[in-house]
């Protein structure tokens, strides 16, 4: 093992060729079989996918621009209803810039990223619409992209490589346990949380697919060149297209240039197909053979043979990371504690403990996500049950199965046998500091966007609505109200008093 010094020529490479291959998907009818695992995040009621036709402006301040794209930009945001200190990054996609295919890019993206649940995952918060443009409302990352801090680091040891690349698969197994496959994974989609921080989170969902069975075969050509896998390039291939991806982005970490770093887009692809990565380059000897055999097995050139998400974090080269991952002292007893306390039964209480959990800054969020992936023993993002059996027998807090059981489905919400990041932190969060004034007061005022002083059942569809998801019928809002309070209209005092009666 050992340290390396990137090599500064990557930054002209990749300038040149990261503009992603576009072209529509087949989506030609084929069999399908289930998806062992689905995750429902809306299960309370019946909806459908929209976006808020609201003027954003009316809600957000727009700062500087923090980034742009081919057919958008990012500008910086807070919202009036929190505050300055709220930050947001704001993506602006142009209406005019958007086709007919970039349309329905889009929309998908949006309807994938909606649905993403995980820890190493950008999160989006709101979505609006005007005549000129679409506004996606999503996490702040700070700390700059993989190639970036590499760039700044210049020393980059072997295990800080090692955990960015666990959490990455981490990441992408979950996104194909939940049947979605990423397709455009590079370095520029690898953010770091903040310049300090270890954490990073995946990013930009418009080229991914949902797929219904493991084998399912996809034929569109797109991706970024130096990072697209060869079968991709034949337009015949699976979810381990992403694998290839993710070994591309580990060969460059390394050795501070892609596996096949010429300047020509069609000699780049022709060497995908035809040649094999140089692994004889004086850089490989400052690393340790684990490294090495791992980025072999993810660049072989048939899909078949190549690690999956699960070997890869089982392959030797993760062997400290997993052992530091999910050794005992990392689960908090207090969290287990919580959960195992955790009874609620009415719908309004569990949708404002979602917004809490959303609204949990990454700091404060830190120590739950540590106990969630010391149990989730396979790092797919998700928790069954036997992972939480044996997390509460070694914490010593001795339920019967029974009674695991029963605590199963009251925290499993959606009903699917597993729990979703969401749900085991609405569970594990302190009653106390969960619902302190300050942070109710923060909810309260985030769902009473008109400032009337009160929330009623307009404000909480007008919620749904800015997230993406239309309540079919009204009536089940007021209803989810009438179960907690006799009011119409919920004052400060009378939210704060049914959040406590739990």
């Amino acid at each position: 093992m050992g340290n390396k010094q990137p090599n500064n020529v990557l930054c002209c490479i990749i300038n040149n060729y990261q503009q992603p291959i576009k072209e529509i998907d087949d989506n030609k009818d084929i069999d399908r079989k289930k998806l062992v695992v689905k995750t429902n995040p809306m299960p309370m009621f019946k909806c459908y996918s929209t976006i808020a036709s609201e003027d954003i402006y009316n809600y957000y301040v727009f700062k500087s621009k923090i980034g742009e794209g081919y057919f958008s930009k990012v500008k910086l945001g807070y919202k009036i209803s929190e505050g300055e200190s709220s930050q947001y990054a704001i993506k602006i996609i142009s209406k005019s810039k958007v086709d007919i295919t970039l349309h329905k890019d889009f929309l998908n993206e949006l309807s994938i990223l909606k649905n993403l649940d995980h820890p190493y995952i950008i999160k989006l918060y709101e979505v609006y619409s005007d005549k000129y443009n679409y506004y996606l409302v999503m996490e702040l990352l700070t700390g700059g992209d993989v190639f970036s801090r590499i760039n700044s680091e210049k020393l980059l040891s072997e295990k800080f490589i090692s955990q960015i690349l666990y959490k990455l698969i981490s990441a992408i197994n979950y996104c194909h346990a939940i049947g979605i496959c990423h397709r455009d994974i590079k370095p520029e989609n690898i953010l770091f949380v903040s310049k300090k921080s270890k954490d990073i989170k995946v990013i930009d969902f418009g080229l991914s697919k949902k797929f219904l069975d493991f084998n399912q075969n996809m034929n569109s050509f797109l991706g970024t060149p130096y990072f697209v896998a060869p079968e991709v390039i034949k337009e015949n291939y699976n979810i381990n297209c992403d694998m290839w991806s993710i070994g591309a982005t580990a060969y460059m970490l390394f050795t501070g240039k892609p596996p096949f770093p010429e300047k020509s887009r069609e000699v780049v692809l022709k060497q995908i197909l035809e040649n094999e990565p140089d692994y004889n380059d004086e850089i490989w000897k400052k690393w340790s053979p684990e490294a090495k055999d791992l980025i072999k097995l993810l660049l072989n050139k048939n899909p078949n043979h190549r690690l999956d998400p699960e070997e890869a974090l089982k392959h030797d080269f993760f062997k400290k990371v997993n052992e530091e991952t999910h050794q005992e002292e990392n689960i908090d007893k207090d969290i287990l504690k919580n959960i195992t306390r955790y009874d609620v039964k009415s719908r309004f209480t569990k949708l404002i403990l979602s917004i809490i959990t959303k609204s949990l800054t990454h700091d404060e969020l830190s120590n739950f996500t540590k106990t969630f992936n010391a149990i989730d023993i396979n790092q797919e993002g998700l928790i069954c049950i036997k992972e939480l059996k044996i997390a509460l027998s070694n914490a010593g807090l001795n339920l019967t199965d029974s009674d695991i059981d029963k605590l199963m489905e009251k925290v499993d919400s959606d009903g699917n046998g597993i729990l979703t990041y969401s749900e085991f932190l609405a569970a594990a969060l302190n009653k106390k500091k969960a619902f302190s004034d300050e942070k109710l007061r923060f909810i309260f005022c985030a769902l009473d966007y008109d400032s009337s002083g009160f929330i009623t059942a307009n404000h909480l569809y007008t919620h749904f609505v800015r997230i993406g998801r239309k309540i079919i019928d009204f009536d089940e809002i007021s209803n989810m109200i009438k179960e907690v309070s006799t009011e119409e209209k919920l004052s400060f005092e009378s939210f704060k008093n049914i959040l406590n009666t739990y």
